[in-house]
Formats: C-alpha cells, structure tokens, sequence
C-alpha cells in the first residue's frame, strides 16, 4: 500500500516538475502573442481635452524608438491644407540650439512610458509635451515627434494625454505611433 502511495506521489511530482519547467516558455509565449511590436499607429483623439490612449508593446531592440503624432487630411481640400499648415512648423534648425526654430502650433500632450517588468510597472518617462518638432510632411500627411528614448528590449506600457481642447483639429483623423529609428 505505501508503495502504490509513493508511486503515485513521484509520478505526480515528476509531472508537476514538467509543468513548472515549461512556465517560463508558456508565459513568455503569452506575452509575445498579446504585446504588439513597431511600428504601431493608433487613432488618438489629440483635439478633445482629457483624451486617454493607453497601450503596452514590446520593444524589439535595444535602439532609439521615436513616439509621434501623425496627422492626416485630404490633399484637394485648401482650407484644409491652410488648416493644418498652422501645425506644421517649418522644420528649419537653430545651429546654435540645435531645436526647431518654428515647431508651429502646439499639441500639448502628456507622455509617460513605463518599463514592464515582472516586480512591477517602473516609470522611465513622464513629461508634458509642448511643441512637437516637424519629422516628415506629405501631400496627406505630416507627423510630429513627440519624443525620442533609447530603449532596452522588453516590454513597455505607454501613457499620452491631451491636455487641451483644439477645435482646429477635431476633424482631423490623428494618430500616435511609435517606430525604431535605427541609429
């Protein structure tokens, strides 16, 4: 009897001891099905006061990850494009400061980033974003950066908020991305 007993304990033991072997790799796996990766672009409702977008994504590499926002508009529209001309900036540098001398009108956001680790969420970011520099214009769209960081590879949680209603953008199909910007 004790021997039938025992049995069944070991065999038990053996198979919990697989089981805990392979948590690592099944939690792992889970977390890189659920975690998108870059670049990612998600609409974000900048023009209303108080909007939210919260999101986590896994770092890729460990690389300069550039946080953005992307503007889109239709290219026959004038009063559209004299619109958005206003939050353009011009793209031109001070040699002496190295910053954008017209950033244009401001967006003013609220950008926290977060480190996912297994301890907790640990803060790695969070400042108010005033003037966003021009990156890239085309006939349909232009995209402002928001910040640059170099990142470790892991998996983050990202915080941006609208801190101010502007009208001028309400219709205006806006998103806030992020990429790798090799360097």
């Amino acid at each position: 009897m004790t021997q039938i007993r025992d049995e069944k304990f070991m065999k038990m033991r053996r198979t919990l001891m697989a089981v805990m072997a392979l948590f690592p790799f099944l939690a792992k796996s889970a977390m890189a099905e659920r975690l998108p990766k870059q670049p990612i672009f998600l609409p974000f409702a900048v023009a209303q006061k108080g909007s939210v977008l919260t999101f986590d994504f896994e770092a890729v590499e460990n690389n300069l990850y550039t946080f953005l926002l992307l503007l889109k508009w239709s290219e026959n529209d004038k009063t559209e494009n004299a619109r958005i001309a206003k939050f353009m900036g011009d793209g031109v540098y001070d040699p002496k400061t190295n910053k954008q001398t017209n950033t244009g009108m401001p967006i003013p956001l609220r950008l926290k980033i977060s480190r996912l680790d297994p301890a907790g969420e640990i803060s790695i970011y969070d400042e108010e974003i005033i003037n966003e520099e021009l990156q890239s214009m085309g006939p349909k769209e232009l995209e402002k950066v928001a910040h640059r960081i170099k990142l470790p590879t892991g998996n983050y949680r990202v915080h941006v908020e609208a801190l101010r209603d502007i009208p001028e953008l309400a219709a205006t199909p806006i998103q806030f991305g992020i990429y790798i910007r090799r360097l």
